[in-house]
């Protein structure tokens, strides 16, 4: 425990809640989409590598990034004080990109850990909002979030946040839908066909490189899919900036840092696939998903898509970097 540090203080209606947190029964829908790789670096040198300044370097893994809808049945502090405010349930949305993170040695990347990054981020739980975003950095939105019953029920994952269509003076902001994904063949009659984590991470590498290396994307994309899903096996391990805008001069940061934060599976319940899926990304300057991202278009299908039955904790974050030493 840091001694050097003011102590938080606590105070009524406080619903930032204390790390590690325990999400228990998560039912997690991916679905992987082609993203150009240099739109990617473009986004991750100027989230990531432009304020580090060298103290941390991150490269895409691959052309590719997943789009999660994570139903959280439980989320709940897993020490007290904070366990004892009880439980709620949250959904969230969002946008993850493979990394590989190390450092710069002369001309050669060397890589050291992979980590994701979440550009963009949606919930329907305030408290998961301001917790997200004051203690790690996650860029939480809070949004309208709708899902299908289940992996085999007929529906379409919705997002409703409010957006600017077009930077203008003149312009309203706008609760209205960004995101919407929806089945572009039958679901399966029934759902199931992973109980084991081992199979499914197996059975999902298998699918992954018969994709990449059909459609040729890059011959490093097999070695770039093995990492990414050596990692899956034990949990997975998250990066963030985190930064508050200054009160005297809002050009500034008051405070900014890369933060890296484990996610471990604590458990696997069931899992499976799903069939493809279309994937609709309204066009708004407030978020501009498909130019930072790289993606085909504002519409486009999945490659693939899973989805996974499990608990899993958020532990306590490092700090990588941070502007203040």
């Amino acid at each position: 425990m840091s001694v050097d540090k003011p102590r938080y203080i606590e105070r009524g209606g406080e619903l930032v809640i204390r790390q590690p947190l325990g999400l228990r029964d998560v039912t997690m829908y991916s679905f992987v989409l082609a993203a150009d790789r240099d739109r990617l670096a473009a986004l991750v040198d100027r989230d990531l590598n432009a304020p580090a300044a060298g103290a941390a370097r991150y490269v895409p893994a691959g052309p590719f990034v997943a789009l999660i809808c994570a139903d959280i049945a439980r989320g709940q502090a897993m020490e007290e004080p904070d366990r004892s405010k009880g439980w709620m349930a949250e959904r969230d949305v969002a946008f993850w990109i493979p990394l590989f993170a190390g450092k710069q040695v002369g001309p050669v990347f060397v890589p050291q850990r992979l980590v994701f990054y979440l550009p963009y981020v949606f919930v329907d739980n305030i408290a998961a909002t301001v917790t997200g975003r004051e203690i790690y950095g996650f860029p939480k939105e809070s949004g309208v979030i709708r899902f299908p019953a289940g992996p085999c029920a007929e529906g379409s994952f919705e997002v409703d946040t409010l957006i600017i269509r077009e930077y203008r003076s003149t312009s309203f902001g706008e609760v209205a839908r960004l995101i919407d994904v929806a089945p572009a063949e039958p679901p399966p009659s029934e759902a199931g066909g992973w109980t084991d984590l081992e199979a499914g991470i197996g059975a999902l590498g298998d699918r992954l490189k018969d994709l990449f290396q059909s459609d040729a994307v890059e011959a490093t994309a097999g070695a770039a899919l093995d990492a990414v899903l050596a990692a899956a096996r034990p949990g997975t391990r998250l990066v963030f900036l985190k930064q508050f805008r200054d009160a005297a001069d809002p050009a500034r940061a008051c405070y900014q840092a890369i933060i890296e934060a484990p996610a471990v599976v604590t458990s696997l319940h069931r899992g499976g696939w799903m069939p493809r899926h279309r994937v609709r990304v309204a066009e708004a300057d407030s978020h501009p998903i498909v130019r930072d991202l790289g993606l085909a278009g504002a519409e486009m299908e999945s490659l693939l898509a899973t989805w996974l039955s499990f608990d899993f904790t958020m532990d306590r974050g490092t700090v990588v970097w941070s502007a203040q030493g």
